[in-house]
């Protein structure tokens, strides 16, 4: 089941409020929106104001594992983007390296 209350901040805590005269929106898990994202903590992050569509647990388990694998598609194509970066660090620190120590040794000559 998944289920937003509705709430918002008040002074040192929370004060529950209404949405179209509801207090608490419910519905199960797998009719929740496809527009979810699921982040790479497996934690899935749904937007309240999209209504819940209705599908069998069948064609969510489909929805979900095309949305897990569209989500570790995007973390490989940034660890590979990390991994080419650490690549150019290590160019350019190397060639720095190298231009420092030709101008200590010209210093010490």
């Amino acid at each position: 089941m998944y289920v937003h209350v509705y709430y918002e901040e008040h002074n040192n805590g929370l004060k529950f409020i209404t949405s179209d005269n509801e207090m608490v929106k419910s519905y199960f898990l797998k009719d929740i929106s496809s527009t979810f994202r699921r982040t790479p903590t497996n934690q899935l992050q749904v937007n309240i104001s999209v209504k819940p569509t209705y599908r069998t647990r069948q064609e969510f388990i489909e929805l979900l594992m095309k949305k897990l694998k569209e989500g570790l598609i995007r973390q490989l194509e940034k660890a590979q983007q990390k991994i080419s970066e650490v690549d150019e660090k290590t160019k350019l620190l190397k060639d720095k390296n190298i231009d420092s120590e030709r101008i200590i040794e010209e210093k010490l000559q």
